[in-house]
């Protein structure tokens, strides 16, 4: 009898493509979708000419296993001006996309068996990755303090870590909640790692939405031996070329080549040859272009949401997403993502799958037209109204 892979059998499809696949089939005209983190502005305008140039100029080929010397240049000098971090360009490899750079990092890190700690919450994506390379993932509580700042506690941290913990994998700023790692975190989690001998790779898909007074601090610019994963996905509206980089000391490059060589072999040469034309230009100007609109956005869907009766809305301190917490109607994220969805069309992702620190609450999409997140409001609202609350 056939079958497939017991650990592909085992993993779970994520909330976001569940929901997604089963609104495609209601063939709905008034779906609202709030749960994936598509950007909706257009990309900056040096990508029209890249387009149109990729096949003239070669482009079309095979790239050298790490990218093209021109696009490493170029993230170099971004990874200098932006990120405060100095590498060679031995130290850059580019990856279809920043899922490729989570898989691609774990499985040139991990072994079978070996645990992996992640934040609670988290993108929902972590556990299922590290579970299909045979890892064990292992969530670490995060806490607020007096701020109400959602923060990695270094007592808590430290008390997550075994004989068979192997990397501590962070996220900033984070998906789902926007917090941003201050600078007295990385200090403290760089103290932790160190004392236990385990590599810290850090996600900051997010990097490029992060609003004041809040700063994005890399922790490699810290601590060099960090594993830093980034994309041009969200920042640069290019989700669909797929296209993004690891930064790592050498010998976790040279373990990051064997993989690629063996999985993606190189990231797309026409998404290198837009990404490069993308940091060709005055692309920190764009970047805080995009944040500041996402900001905007944010802040006019948290406070919206804040002022019915019952919601709590924080705002938050960066990203794509807003969260806001259903507790007082009693109601769990899975049961008000379904309400939303049966009853009002609209698309969120339930707290609970980003970890216990979800709990009772959505995710929701910032990035939509006015008039689409007046009306998602409205939805809520609605729903709401049909609960009562303590």
């Amino acid at each position: 009898m056939s079958k497939v892979s017991s650990i592909v059998n085992s993993i779970k499809m994520s909330a976001v493509s569940s929901i997604s696949i089963e609104a495609s089939q209601k063939n709905w005209k008034d779906t609202i979708s709030m749960a994936g983190g598509e950007p909706q502005f257009s990309p900056p305008a040096a990508v029209n000419d890249a387009f149109k140039e990729i096949v003239a100029k070669g482009f079309n080929k095979y790239s050298p296993f790490p990218g093209y010397t021109s696009l490493l240049e170029k993230i170099r000098a971004k990874l200098s001006d932006f990120n405060n971090i100095q590498v060679d360009l031995e130290q850059i490899y580019t990856v279809p996309g920043g899922s490729s750079a989570l898989f691609t990092a774990l499985m040139a890190l991990i072994d079978r068996g070996d645990e992996v700690l992640i934040q609670d919450p988290c993108w929902e994506h972590y556990s299922e990755i590290i579970n299909l390379l045979g890892g064990i993932p292992k969530k670490v509580k995060m806490v607020k303090d007096s701020n109400g700042h959602l923060r990695i506690d270094k007592n808590i941290l430290e008390q997550s870590i075994t004989s068979k913990t192997t990397v501590l994998l962070l996220n900033t700023p984070l998906n789902p909640t926007g917090s941003v790692l201050s600078i007295e975190e990385i200090n403290e989690v760089v103290e932790v790692v160190e004392e236990n001998d385990i590599h810290l790779i850090v996600d900051e898909e997010y990097e490029g939405f992060v609003f004041n007074p809040f700063q994005h601090i890399s922790p490699a610019s810290i601590y060099p031996k960090a594993i830093t994963l980034y994309s041009f996905s969200k920042t640069f509206a290019l989700t669909g070329l797929r296209i993004g980089y690891i930064v790592a000391p050498k010998d976790v490059i040279s373990a990051v080549r064997k993989v690629s060589l063996y999985s993606f072999m190189y990231a797309s040469s026409p998404s290198q040859y837009v990404a490069e034309a993308v940091l060709s230009e005055h692309h920190i100007d764009f970047a805080k272009k995009a944040c500041d609109e996402m900001y905007n956005k944010s802040r006019f869907l948290s406070n919206s949401l804040q002022s019915i009766p019952g919601v709590v809305c924080e705002e938050a301190e960066a990203g794509l997403y807003v969260n806001p917490n259903f507790i007082k109607f009693g109601k769990t994220g899975n049961e008000m993502s379904r309400v939303l969805f049966e009853k009002y069309h609209l698309l969120s992702v339930p707290g609970e799958v980003a970890g216990a620190n979800g709990a009772n609450s959505i995710r929701l999409y910032v990035g939509l037209e006015q008039e689409i997140l007046e009306e998602a409001v409205n939805r809520i609202e609605s729903a709401t109204k049909k609960f009562t609350f303590d």
